[in-house]
């Protein structure tokens, strides 16, 4: 079959496959010319072999639809080929149409056809033309036998016969005409939605690579940052070690010399340079979040959650806190990142406490259906304002007094962007005085 496709295609001009409609309609006539010729070699031997008196010459029928081929491939012209076609499909019929009957002869309805080829693989106006020809014709007809008729009801019955003609073959005619329109109205809202589709798809892809070289310049900018955060950080702390060790020298040697408001001014600085150094610890570590590819392996998040634990025993006994968790999954992340993550969310739950109510901290995890799974850090503590909830996930972002908590406002940028890394997102749910639920989800593409 794909063999038979292939040679049609081959007689279809090149000219024409550009068009869709026009190559539809090639492809159809092509098909009727070889459809026509088979059948046209079928009834030759026929003749031949069976039929003995009065064939009927098919053979010449062959020769002319090979004729239209020829003509139609080399020309590429549909509007010619369409008329060709019609006049070999008219001629014979019109020469046998007057010895089998006139307007009673059944070869006459077979006439209709001629304006319809010429209007299907042809146009309209030549379409509209045979139809005028054959409607002369069919009069033609009524008046060559009126002359013949002898009998005022032979006349009536040929009148008959021109007025069932008429409608008959402007009714089919009208038919296929509309079909016809409709089919090419349709063809041309589809190419034109197409059209629409492929313009639509050139936006797309010049939208794509505009947002892909604005990812790149992100990327190059955020890994400068990065880099220049870390040796900001990294070389900072030695010159920084050196002022709060000679800081706490000049205070020893001068301790007695010096009056309270020294003493308090003193205490301020060394305070400042060692919260200087916890956020450039911070700053460093956060720096190098996304770096460590190498610790990249399955990582059973219980274990992790028992290290985090062992790491907070100390604030756990000092607060009273208490920390609820079921069986964890295992992921393939880096040991290290979960860590931090789980151990930032525990402590800012048992940090951000209620006075005089004992910390319970509660871990979930669920299979999200769309394959990743959702965890959940609860707490009791003392919640987050409606109004800076979309704040908290920035760098170095403060909400409470400095005196009332610590910390440098870095560990939850800290959490979003180990969860980003992995391919996950986090979010917080927050009452004021009740508590916060905090959610990150990772992908279970990436689970073991």
């Amino acid at each position: 079959m794909e063999k038979i496709h292939f040679y049609i295609n081959r007689l279809v001009p090149a000219a024409l496959q550009g068009d869709p409609y026009q190559y539809r309609k090639a492809r159809v006539l092509v098909i009727v010319l070889l459809f026509s010729m088979l059948i046209g070699c079928i009834l030759s031997l026929v003749n031949v072999f069976v039929t003995t008196e009065n064939p009927v010459p098919i053979f010449p029928a062959v020769i002319f639809g090979g004729f239209l081929l020829w003509i139609f491939k080399k020309k590429s012209n549909m509007l010619l080929i369409g008329n060709l076609l019609a006049v070999g499909w008219s001629a014979p019929l019109v020469m046998f149409i007057p010895q089998t009957g006139g307007l009673h002869s059944d070869n006459l309805l077979w006439l209709v056809v001629t304006p319809l080829i010429a209007m299907l693989f042809g146009n309209k106006r030549w379409g509209v033309f045979w139809l005028l020809i054959l409607l002369a014709y069919t009069v033609y007809l009524y008046f060559i036998h009126d002359k013949i008729m002898t009998s005022a009801a032979q006349s009536d019955d040929e009148l008959y016969f021109l007025i069932s003609f008429f409608f008959l073959f402007v009714v089919i005619f009208s038919a296929v005409y509309i079909f016809e329109m409709g089919q090419l109205l349709i063809i041309k809202m589809l190419n034109h939605q197409k059209e629409q589709l492929e313009n639509q798809k050139i936006e797309i892809a010049e939208k794509n690579d505009a947002m892909q070289a604005i990812e790149n310049r992100l990327r190059a900018t955020n890994s400068e940052l990065e880099n220049f955060a870390y040796a900001a950080s990294h070389d900072l702390k030695e010159p920084l070690r050196m002022i709060g060790m000679y800081t706490q020298l000049l205070n020893k040697q001068l301790g007695k010399q010096l009056d309270g408001s020294n003493v308090e001014f003193m205490g301020f600085v060394i305070q400042g340079v060692s919260r200087m150094q916890v956020l450039l610890d911070d700053l460093l570590n956060y720096s190098r979040l996304g770096k460590q590819q190498a610790d990249v392996r399955n990582v059973a998040l219980d274990n992790v959650l028992f290290v985090v634990l062992h790491n907070l025993t100390a604030a756990m006994k000092r607060n009273d806190a208490a920390i609820v968790s079921p069986v964890l999954p295992t992921v393939r992340a880096s040991t290290v990142e979960m860590t931090q993550l789980f151990q930032n969310l525990i402590a800012n739950a048992i940090k951000f406490r209620q006075a005089k109510v004992a910390p319970l901290v509660r871990i979930n995890v669920a299979e999200s259906p769309i394959n990743e799974y959702i965890f959940s850090v609860t707490d009791n503590g003392i919640g987050i304002p409606r109004q800076y909830q979309d704040r908290v996930f920035n760098i170095f972002e403060r909400l409470n007094a400095r005196d009332a908590y610590e910390g440098s406002g870095i560990g939850l940028a800290t959490c979003k962007k180990i969860v980003q890394s992995a391919g996950g997102r986090i979010w917080l749910e927050s009452t004021e005085g009740i508590g916060t639920t905090f959610y990150f989800t990772l992908p279970k593409s990436v689970a073991n």
